[in-house]
């Protein structure tokens, strides 16, 4: 299977993620947006600001979409405000269902956005599920799968069992979150991971 040019990160936790790259610009003498294919999300240069646009499924009024960015590679994760569902059938608006902005941004410059719709996954399982027509609808063939050092072996189970693999080219990066690094197996989620794999391992969904 050909791979993409730039694979497709997708960050695994129990929230629908989707992890997009964007540019600052200069000026505000940029195109106006059109809408994006079908849950694939938008990021639209203007002038110090990124305007952002998502429509993933299951978005409703009460499932706010957050939004961290940070520059391309740095350690620090900034937050974003908040987008709320509010879409406008009809109107030189109706782009998607989330739109929202991120602004005071240093030009010429590229960030990273993670937009996370909560509320629509519980588990690593679904979340790879929720994730696969996303990334198929918008033509994605590699993807990096980012998640916590512990939990990287479940993980590589759950992508063979479900046939993730066979579908995209697959690749794994561990990325240790503060928790992590200030109480390693320690931490919350390292001592709950046992469990998680008693569990799936007796629900089929690991061999």
């Amino acid at each position: 299977m050909p791979a993409s040019p730039r694979p497709f990160v997708l960050l695994l936790s129990a929230l629908l993620c989707i992890h997009i790259h964007a540019h600052a610009a200069y000026s505000e003498d940029v195109p106006a947006p059109t809408a994006p294919p079908a849950g694939t999300a938008l990021a639209v240069p203007t002038f110090h600001c990124l305007g952002l646009y998502w429509s993933p499924p299951a978005g409703a009024a009460d499932r706010p979409v957050q939004v961290r960015y940070r520059v391309k590679d740095a350690d620090r994760w900034n937050e974003g405000l908040a987008m709320r569902y509010n879409p406008i059938e009809g109107t030189d608006e109706d782009l998607t269902d989330y739109r929202g902005s991120i602004v005071h941004l240093q030009p010429a410059t590229t960030y990273e956005v993670e937009l996370s719709l909560a509320g629509t996954s519980t588990s690593t399982r679904l979340n790879l599920a929720l994730s696969r027509p996303l990334l198929e609808a918008a033509g994605v063939r590699s993807v990096v799968i980012v998640s916590e050092p512990f939990h990287m072996w479940r993980v590589e189970r759950l992508v063979k069992m479900s046939g993730f693999d066979r579908i995209f080219d697959v690749q794994y990066a561990a990325a240790p979150t503060s928790c992590w690094n200030a109480l390693g197996p320690f931490s919350k989620g390292a001592l709950r991971e046992p469990a998680a794999i008693v569990n799936n391992v007796f629900r089929g969904f690991l061999f």
